[in-house]
């Protein structure tokens, strides 16, 4: 027998024990009464326009499934298989704890109601977080042999863009702050309805609030709503400027004197320190030398006295100062 005989005979032989371990696993020989196992998920999407980004958007439905189908281990072995035949009363060995551990998977039973939940989610995603405001979803359920396949129907219909922006709220000063960054916005006129997207403008505004002096600022002072009554198909989109109840309007801080206290410790009595003054501020010290030169930190801060605050100067300057050595716990 010539070596060439020899290895098709060996796969020949290989691929009829793998047979013989795969007709022998059948999974469903456990299964109770009007019990199936969950073979297949599959979308399927009807729609007459063009999907944006559609690799995306078909991710973002299939992460909302809520019932997934077993899988094989090396591509053969059905793992719910080695559930059902490890998890038997009685079966302790460290043999069928590693099999069940590692190998096996919770066999996936078939439940319509986890279906119509994904149905539902899908749904309510497309409509709002993605504004394909007329969406319908439907779902198929073919069962052959105690194994169900699930066919999600998509008609996402068409989606809703934005057809105008609008701010208004009652605290005039801090509502022309936010209309004099409007030219970086990351939604405009024309753009999809994308709830993501309106998460990200919002911090965004949020952000640029507190680098111009309004240090409490946060994104729940700022409220989305739109009105699609005119039915084209666009969203007037209204953001107003809540106030910071029970006050009207935002408070805007400036920087006041600035302290650095080189060496401090949680019991320290600071009205004895001794202070010196470097390019207006103020550098506390309970020893007559200090332990890093004002001149050093100083090239550190960010902020200047009397000026507006400003959260990324803040940062910075915190970020710096933890980078030196002496103050690597700041």
């Amino acid at each position: 027998m010539t070596a060439q005989n020899s290895k098709q005979r060996f796969w020949f032989l290989s691929i009829v024990m793998i047979s013989i371990v795969i007709s022998a696993c059948n999974s469903t020989k456990y299964l109770g009464e009007g019990e199936t196992l969950l073979e297949e998920n599959k979308i399927e999407i009807v729609s007459e326009e063009e999907i944006e980004n559609k690799y995306l958007f078909n991710k973002s439905i299939n992460n909302l499934i809520n019932q997934e189908p077993n899988t094989d281990w090396f591509f053969f072995l059905p793992r719910e298989y080695v559930y059902f035949k490890n998890s038997a009363p009685g079966d302790s060995s460290w043999y069928n704890r590693f099999l069940i551990n590692y190998i096996s998977q919770v066999p996936s039973i078939y439940d319509e109601a986890k279906t119509y939940e994904t149905a539902y989610s899908i749904k309510n995603y497309l409509i709002n977080k993605k504004g394909f405001y007329d969406a319908e979803v439907n779902y198929d359920i073919v069962t052959d042999k105690q194994k169900t396949k699930v066919t999600y129907k998509i008609d996402p219909k068409t989606r809703y863009k934005i057809n105008s922006i609008e701010y208004f709220g009652k605290d005039k000063e801090a509502l022309q702050l936010l209309e004099s960054i409007r030219p970086q916005a990351l939604i405009n006129k024309g753009d999809y309805i994308d709830a993501g997207s309106f998460d990200v403008e919002l911090t965004r505004m949020s952000l640029a609030m507190q680098n111009k002096g309004y240090a409490n600022f946060a994104t729940n002072y700022l409220s989305i709503k739109g009105d699609s009554s005119l039915n084209n198909h666009a969203v007037d989109i209204f953001l107003e400027l809540m106030p910071p109840l029970p006050d009207s309007t935002h408070q805007k801080y400036t920087i006041g004197d600035i302290n650095v206290y080189t060496d401090f410790h949680k019991d320290q009595d600071t009205s004895k320190l001794n202070i010196g003054q470097f390019r207006d501020r103020y550098y506390h010290s309970q020893s007559k030398d200090f332990l890093v030169r004002p001149s050093s930190l100083d090239n550190a801060i960010f902020l200047e006295p009397g000026s507006i605050y400003n959260r990324e100067a803040r940062s910075k300057t915190r970020r710096k100062l933890s980078e030196l050595g002496s103050y690597r716990f700041v």
